[in-house]
């Protein structure tokens, strides 16, 4: 900029010292006049050239520094922007990290609320459990199915029966039917009929079960009134006595069982393999069962 300024005075110069080119005069001392009047206004207009010149210069030594005040001005702006960049990239970074952490807090509180609902959720079986166990345990102290005596669990058993009998044939038999004697209709008796009533085949059991360190123990007993001593009759005194049904003990060792006393023999059917207690017998009132079934005791 100073070099274009500098060519800008230096044309006006050259154009205000060639502009009016001297005319020549007939007499010397005109010349001389007019020499010396065009040397004294070329002096002024240096002068006021040199002036100009300075004034130029100070106004852009001015705009110099009116230059570097903006520069600086500017700089301090960027750094300005270049700081307010940086904290809107901070900000913006806390920012995320705050909806990151709000995201996993919410998950959490999520996690929370489903920690809760199933504590809630257990909270209720477990008080329907107690409930139950409480019931469980009151029914089993007011009425227990079975005592407790030094280890061993005695568990008592039995029913009372009422079995009828008609029969229009009759066979002169108790309340079980001799399926192999029956009458045929030239016999006396198949001309007459018979009602029988007892309660006989009421039954009374007893199941003792021990354990041990290696073995389990199990006994049981069973018995009812269907036997006859000389004087029972069903006419006067109904006198029957009790007879044994089942009378035998058992030892468990290792998936192993020894059994020994009166039980069901093999003939008769059982539902798991020849374990005891586990007959398949015939869900029928008459104490012979039914036609076609063996047994044996």
């Amino acid at each position: 900029m100073k070099s274009v300024l500098a060519l800008a005075l230096w044309l006006a110069f050259s154009c205000s010292l060639f502009a009016a080119p001297p005319q020549q005069s007939s007499t010397s001392g005109a010349s001389r006049k007019k020499t010396t009047g065009a040397t004294t206004s070329t002096s002024g207009k240096l002068d006021r050239l040199e002036q100009a010149i300075e004034a130029q210069q100070q106004q852009i030594q001015q705009l110099r520094q009116e230059l570097q005040s903006r520069d600086q001005t500017v700089q301090q702006l960027q750094q300005r922007l270049d700081q307010s960049q940086s904290t809107a990239t901070q900000a913006a970074s806390k920012a995320d990290a705050a909806a990151s952490q709000a995201i996993q807090q919410q998950e959490a509180v999520t996690e929370l609320k489903t920690d809760v609902n199933d504590l809630k959720q257990n909270s209720t079986s477990t008080a329907l459990s107690l409930q139950e166990t409480q019931k469980s345990v009151q029914s089993a102290n007011e009425s227990p199915i079975a005592l407790h005596f030094k280890g061993i669990t005695i568990t008592p058993g039995g029913f009372l029966a009422a079995e009828t009998v008609y029969r229009n044939r009759s066979l002169a038999s108790d309340i079980n039917t001799p399926f192999n004697s029956v009458n045929l209709p030239g016999a006396s008796q198949s001309h007459l009929s018979e009602f029988f009533a007892s309660g006989r085949q009421s039954r009374v059991s007893m199941l003792a079960e021990g354990k041990l360190k290696s073995a389990k123990l199990t006994g049981y007993v069973e018995g009812d009134f269907l036997s006859a001593g000389v004087t029972s009759n069903n006419n006067e005194s109904n006198s029957y006595t009790f007879r044994q049904r089942q009378a035998w003990g058992q030892a468990a060792v290792k998936g192993w069982n020894f059994t020994g006393g009166q039980m069901w023999s093999l003939v008769t059917e059982t539902k798991k393999g020849l374990d005891n207690r586990s007959e398949a017998l015939p869900m029928a009132f008459d104490a012979q069962y039914t036609a076609g079934f063996s047994w044996a005791r």
